[in-house]
């Protein structure tokens, strides 16, 4: 498909979904197609400095260390404990509650909590507490999602207007102000309580896997601790990043169960299936309850992986990455 020519704001834009041009931009000219100035000017007061803002030698250095921390063996781990403490003990109470009470909800919008008390746990190594019977309000999730819609309303807004209205203080930049406040404070005050705990505990209390803590552990290239502007602008990232996928993905996977009844049932015979595997099962004793999934299990669940395989392919997470081009070259 040829690229296509659209105004987006006051920016010139070409959309492409192109396999080769993809390769091309993300792969063989990564270097040459940077996220670029109109990008990081337009997101800069939420995510400032972090991962998802930067281009070159500064994305270089946060991805290495970031990737590092992600794939190590604790990383996952705190990852498997915090989603089974969230599906059994939130998420499913949740449902319960609402299947027994015949009243509806926007599964997207549980969903959408559901992720982002995980990578909050993830992150920062804290309990938002959003996941709970009435889904009660939490002012850094209220601050987070503000901060995040008046940031996309950025992108299509001329620049010149948003900029004038952030001057201003008015309309959608007064509402980014205030819930960047609230963002900032909220992880200000977790890096400070988090310093205060360290210097306090134990070698072994010092074990803690989340994202924060491992970074507070880590040195910059001057053999320096990490500044708490950096460290905020890591976990913020990193929670904009995981929050909004994960529960995207998992929206649209339900939505094509609910319309594909042949493949949720070839789903739950392939769970069936590898349970009843199971050592008690075999030995005629009781599954334990709640049933809770083993990795072992789950590395088994080929149609399951399969199915979300190609819920991401018909519905991308993130449908569309923004690239500039620093050179003309094509």
């Amino acid at each position: 498909m040829s690229p296509w020519r659209r105004y987006v704001g006051n920016a010139s834009m070409k959309f492409t979904c192109d396999p080769r041009n993809l390769e091309y931009l993300l792969k063989t000219r990564f270097s040459v197609f940077p996220k670029g100035p109109y990008f990081r000017d337009t997101i800069r007061d939420l995510l400032v400095d972090g991962i998802f803002n930067v281009d070159d030698v500064t994305w270089q250095r946060q991805r290495k260390t970031i990737s590092v921390e992600l794939y190590s063996a604790k990383f996952r781990q705190l990852t498997t404990e915090s989603l089974v403490e969230l599906v059994h003990a939130r998420l499913l109470p949740v449902l319960e509650n609402v299947v027994n009470k015949s009243t509806t909800i926007d599964l997207q919008d549980v969903l959408l909590i559901l992720t982002f008390e995980n990578v909050c746990m993830i992150a920062f190594g804290v309990d938002p507490g959003c996941l709970r019977l009435g889904l009660p309000e939490i002012p850094f999730a209220k601050a987070f999602e503000g901060a995040t819609e008046a940031t996309l309303l950025r992108f299509f807004t001329p620049t010149f207007i948003w900029k004038a209205m952030r001057c201003l203080d008015l309309g959608s930049e007064k509402k980014l102000g205030t819930s960047i406040k609230g963002v900032d404070e909220f992880a200000g005050e977790v890096i400070k309580t988090r310093k205060k705990e360290l210097s306090l505990q134990t070698e072994d209390e010092r074990r803690r896997s989340d994202l924060l803590t491992v970074f507070m552990r880590l040195k910059d290239e001057q053999g320096k601790p990490f500044l708490d502007k950096f460290l905020r602008d890591i976990c913020v990232n990193f929670i904009l990043a995981g929050r909004d996928t994960s529960s995207v993905a998992l929206s649209w996977f339900f939505w094509l169960l609910e319309k594909n009844p042949m493949i949720e049932e070839k789903i739950l015979a392939e769970i069936c299936r590898i349970v009843n595997e199971r050592d008690e099962l075999k030995n005629k004793r009781e599954l334990e309850i709640p049933l809770i999934f083993r990795p072992e299990e789950i590395k088994k669940m080929d149609y399951l992986q399969a199915s979300l395989s190609e819920t991401l392919r018909l519905y991308p997470s993130v449908p569309v990455d923004h690239k500039e081009n620093r050179k003309f070259v094509l």
